[in-house]
């Protein structure tokens, strides 16, 4: 799922359908506007390899501890997910321009990533932009 707001002209290509092998897709000039830090803490690991149990764990703390850090600066409680293979913070961010919301996101996501990531733990500063994906938990994490 998108978590920012879309243009609504774009519920014309699938209206509360499911459909696989789009050719046009969602992108960042679609997001009208860009409401949410979305952090993703994972184990380094090979791609397509699950995590083990101790990594996994090792993602959750570091969620933990990087919740606390932002709550010390009096950020709010974010919403706080297991994402099977590590963890996923999201905090809600103050309405202000696109532009200005895009800075915010992407130079916390890089003072996130200088802090917290290391040779076991990465916080992925990929997820910056306004049209990333996310899991929509409670679901079947899938591909079409």
């Amino acid at each position: 799922m998108v978590l920012n707001k879309l243009n609504p002209v774009l519920l014309a290509r699938a209206n509360n359908i499911l459909k696989g092998g789009l050719r046009n897709t969602t992108t960042d000039a679609d997001i009208l506007e860009q409401r949410w830090l979305y952090v993703d803490v994972d184990p380094l690991r090979p791609a397509g390899i699950s995590s083990t149990d101790v990594e996994h764990q090792s993602a959750l703390d570091r969620a933990t501890n990087i919740r606390k850090f932002l709550a010390g600066g009096g950020w709010p409680e974010p919403i706080y997910a297991d994402s099977a293979n590590g963890a996923h913070l999201q905090y809600r961010l103050p309405k202000l321009p696109l532009d200005r919301v895009g800075e915010l996101v992407k130079r916390c996501s890089q003072v996130l990533a200088a802090r917290f990531s290391d040779s076991v733990v990465s916080v992925d500063e990929r997820t910056v932009n306004p049209a990333r994906l996310c899991k929509l938990y409670g679901t079947l994490a899938c591909r079409f």
